[in-house]
């Protein structure tokens, strides 16, 4: 049977060519018949595509003029050929005309004026998409031939589902609410104007059931939403989790132009905690089976999981939410409060990066230079409530899953996953005794604001404003050439206005405290590591770890050293560094360089001599640390320092 219907459709072109009185090889005025040449969606060929390229999958074509639907059909995918549908009727396209084309196919869809969208959740059958295109004539052959590339009528919205670990609650999702003003519940789609128009819009909210069962492992809900002129406001989005609902509020500046736009999935990672909270860890346009269209300029791409460093490279562009000093200082600022924020300082220039305000996100661009900076928010009071630390650099730790002499991480023998270098370093020891660019940055214990490193300079934009807290000053100086205030504190046991003193004062140097716990940083490191790097118990991460996205201080586990397998052969080169290898040579910890540190009153000290890195372990009333000089290496559990130094850390994989 197929063959003969191929045959009928092979005589069209010569029946047709009759009723054209003599004018074969030039332009029929009454049109050849149409042959789709190939349909294209997302940018990608539909012979090459699965969702298309496959026996069966049909467009619907229709022939415009002025507004009106001249005729149409169908043609259906057979053999690697698009073909009109045996029984379905011819079209005559003369040069020039207009077309335009729809898939998939639904024979429910008579009036062309008036296509239906429905939001709901994603179905591919409903999942609507059209393209215009004009016909080529070709007597030659006589046919009119046309291409078609396909976009989406539709918005996306694709709900990303993880839980924390701990997390023991019911593991489904039911019911999803999609809430606004500007939400758009169903609406029609009029392919007969050049450009689509929308028209009988019905306002409302949207209703879905994910029929997520368990979301142990990542599970995803999408929803297709016909594309709205406006969201005002935050989108609250009620989710059913086990059988109790929750509230995810979404600010509309997350979406481009506060609109939701055809042809774009926005991919919206959500996370439920420990307690049952949700959290929307991100927020992205992706381009994976749709069209962004030309018209998009969302400026909120690169959204960032809450953190304390943040690496981009030069040139590029991320936004930091400011929702991590709610988590970490809410008793000054409070979800959702207004705030403002700047360049605190640099090691690079004072243009080093421009930091700005997009929603609850600080938006920071790179210059070109790589170094390093630190952004800060403030509240309506000035005060800062808490400071970022923004590492530019072409160095890209997570860039494979390295091991052993990999330029990128080190592997040693207890399974730590190292990064090459010290945190904020720019290059590895480079045998020219450049501290500058491979000593990284210096850490007073516990805190999670650093200090200028080995160069010593801090380019300051911003002064910490004089903060009134339940400790003492005795000494307020600023330390020559580093633009780095120091303050010796007097003796307290308020370890919560220390603690928010620090926050407030990134680039304020805390000496000694006085009295009995003489050895401790005056913040962020109170006995029993209460404000420390490491929960200590589970040896968990805490919200003040220094480290980026998916790295961590190491810590000591079970009593053991993360450098045990270090012994204390190596020696410090002629480049003032040690290549730290484990036993027999077999394995690398990388290349530390000799970088100094900071003394207790804060000043630069033994660079080229002293090299060290802080654990995220306490002993008593001190800190374990890595030590090396001329003489040796120490990493046992004899080598601890005190935590009001500053010296430099190097991450291990969390």
């Amino acid at each position: 049977m197929r063959k003969v219907k191929r045959n009928i459709v092979l005589l069209l072109p010569f029946l047709l060519l009759i009723g054209c009185s003599g004018n074969y090889g030039n332009v029929c005025t009454d049109g050849y018949p149409l042959f789709v040449s190939s349909v294209s969606l997302s940018g990608i060929q539909t012979r090459s595509t699965t969702s298309l390229a496959t026996d069966g999958s049909t467009i619907s074509v229709s022939t415009l003029n002025a507004g009106v639907v001249n005729g149409t059909s169908q043609y259906t995918y057979t053999s690697g050929a698009w073909e009109k549908t045996y029984d379905s009727p011819g079209l005559l396209a003369p040069e020039g005309t207009l077309l335009c084309a729809y898939y998939p196919y639904s024979a429910d869809i008579t009036d062309k004026s008036s296509i239906p969208l429905s939001s709901a959740k994603y179905d591919a059958s409903k999942d609507i998409s059209y393209a215009y295109s004009t016909a080529v004539a070709d007597a030659a052959h006589g046919v009119s031939h046309a291409a078609f590339s396909l976009q989406h009528a539709y918005a996306r919205l694709t709900f990303n589902f993880s839980c924390e670990g701990c997390y023991t609650g019911s593991k489904s999702i039911g019911n999803i609410i999609i809430s606004n003003s500007g939400i758009l519940s169903s609406s029609s789609l009029n392919i007969t104007q050049p450009s689509g128009v929308y028209g009988s819009k019905n306002i409302g909210h949207v209703t879905f059931n994910a029929g997520i069962t368990d979301f142990t492992s990542t599970s995803s809900a999408s929803v297709l939403m016909v594309p709205t002129d406006v969201l005002t406001g935050d989108l609250n989005i009620q989710i059913q989790v086990g059988s109790d609902n929750k509230l995810l509020i979404l600010p509309a500046a997350l979406f481009a132009n506060s609109k939701l736009e055809a042809g774009v999935n926005y991919q919206i990672a959500v996370t439920v905690k420990a307690n049952g909270a949700l959290v929307l860890n991100s927020k992205n346009v992706q381009i994976i089976d749709w069209v962004i269209p030309s018209s998009v300029t969302n400026s909120l791409i690169g959204i960032q999981p809450e953190s304390n460093s943040y690496i981009i490279a030069p040139g590029g562009v991320i936004l930091i939410p400011v929702s991590r000093a709610t988590t970490g200082n809410a008793a000054n600022f409070p979800a959702g409060a207004s705030f403002t924020c700047g360049l605190l300082w640099s090691d690079v220039s004072a243009n080093h990066v421009t930091a700005s305000v997009a929603d609850r996100y600080i938006k920071v661009t790179a210059g070109n230079t790589e170094g390093n900076s630190v952004v800060y928010a403030k509240n309506s009071n000035g005060d800062i409530v808490w400071s970022w630390h923004v590492w530019v650099t072409n160095y890209n730790p997570s860039l494979t899953a390295n091991t052993n002499f990999n330029s990128t991480t080190y592997q040693s023998a207890n399974g730590l996953l190292w990064m090459d270098r010290n945190l904020g370093a720019i290059a590895v020891a480079d045998g020219n005794n450049n501290f500058a660019t491979c000593g990284g940055l210096f850490y007073q214990w516990g805190r999670k604001d650093p200090f200028p490193g080995s160069n010593g300079s801090a380019i300051k934009t911003a002064t910490p404003k004089s903060i009134s807290v339940n400790i003492t000053p005795t000494k307020g100086t600023q330390l020559s050439n580093d633009n780095v205030y120091y303050y010796s504190l007097s003796s307290t046991s308020d370890y919560s206005s220390a603690l928010l003193y620090s926050i407030q004062s990134p680039l304020t140097f805390f000496g000694n405290w006085g009295g009995s716990t003489a050895t401790e940083a005056a913040a962020a490191s109170v006995s029993g590591g209460m404000y420390s790097w490491n929960t200590q118990i589970g040896n968990e991460k805490t919200i003040y770890d220094p480290c980026p996205v998916g790295w961590r201080i190491p810590a000591w586990i079970n009593g053991v050293s993360p450098w045990a397998a270090l012994p204390d052969k190596n020696l410090m080169q002629n480049d003032h560094s040690i290549t730290a290898y484990g036993d027999f040579y077999s394995y690398s910890f990388g290349t530390y360089p000799a970088a100094g540190f900071r003394t207790e009153a804060g000043v630069i000290d033994g660079v080229g001599m002293f090299g060290e890195s802080y654990s995220a372990s306490e002993h008593a009333n001190y800190a374990y640390v890595l030590v090396f000089t001329n003489s040796g290496v120490g990493a046992g559990t004899n080598n601890y320092g005190s935590r009001a130094q500053g010296i430099p850390v190097r991450c291990i994989k969390d």
